[in-house]
């Protein structure tokens, strides 16, 4: 019961409008596999009923903490565009 009070998978409910998402997973995660993060980004497009993008970026050959650093700029764009921010020129 402690461990599903704060699961994000379980806790997530059906007709709410979730924010656009990004979730980012190492394919070499041994302490949260991508198929985690593939299952709760399928529990979200399906239970949501908001507009924002739901996407999931598996990094290759990256572990639990590395995928953090090399993807910065991935999530950093993603934030930006769904806030409508340009890159100064």
């Amino acid at each position: 019961p402690t461990l599903r009070a704060y699961s994000p998978y379980h806790n997530i409910r059906d007709g709410v409008s979730y924010p656009a998402t990004l979730v980012v997973c190492g394919d070499a995660d041994i302490r949260c596999p991508p198929w985690h993060g593939r299952k709760l980004v399928a529990r979200l497009e399906q239970a949501s009923v908001g507009e924002g993008p739901i996407m999931l970026r598996v990094v290759k050959d990256a572990g639990h903490l590395t995928t953090v650093t090399r993807s910065a700029h991935e999530w950093l764009g993603f934030v930006m565009a769904e806030l409508g921010m340009m890159p100064a020129s």
